[in-house]
């Protein structure tokens, strides 16, 4: 939502993010009482109200939002599934022909099956480093390190099977190179 305001009137659009289930004339139309005139479609549209009414149209919006959620589907978009045990240099190799990666050319995002927490940890700043192993090796097959800058929740032990979306990069500390994880979002995976 972005509006400008000129002679106490705030004329706005507002847009979703691509894939969301929201819908934005409904958002409006329930704010219909702080609003002048409102018009478009399920994704973008347009609106105006009078400036004195803007704390009310916020107060309403942030309500339909929050009420919305929890019958709303998050839709988290990936590029492919990979399985720990196929992130070696090989596969590396492979996916570096994907940079440079900036605007216009994003870095991948995978969805991690498969896998299992070995070890977690809380760092400086509430960030999370896990250690992840395969649910196909034993206890002792190789590991790979993840980390999670600003983890909506911290629930997480060793043992759990877990999915996730991830960045898939080089990690080089002090001359050594190693295959990193970086953690968009995780969950716990009930096993059958």
């Amino acid at each position: 939502f972005v509006g400008s305001l000129e002679d106490d009137k705030i004329t706005g659009s507002c847009r979703l993010a691509p894939g969301s289930k929201a819908n934005l004339t409904e958002a409006l139309a329930f704010c219909t009482d702080s609003l002048k005139q409102f018009g478009g479609h399920a994704q973008a549209a347009g609106f105006e109200l009078s400036s004195d009414d803007s704390d009310k149209f916020r107060t309403q919006l942030v309500q339909f939002f929050a009420e919305a959620r929890p019958t709303q589907a998050q839709v988290l978009l990936y590029d492919a599934e990979v399985r720990i045990e196929q992130i070696d240099p090989d596969f590396m190799l492979w996916f570096d022909h994907f940079v440079p990666v900036g605007v216009g050319n994003v870095m991948p995002c995978m969805k991690l099956v498969g896998a299992r927490i070995k070890k977690v940890k809380e760092l400086k700043g509430g960030h999370l480093s896990l250690e992840l192993v395969s649910d196909s090796f034993s206890t002792s097959a190789a590991s790979m390190r993840a980390i999670w800058f600003s983890p909506e929740s911290k629930d997480f032990s060793s043992g759990d099977h877990i999915e996730a979306l991830v960045e898939i990069s080089w990690n080089l500390f002090l001359g050594n190179r190693s295959i990193q994880l970086q953690i968009k979002q995780l969950v716990k995976v009930n096993q059958a």
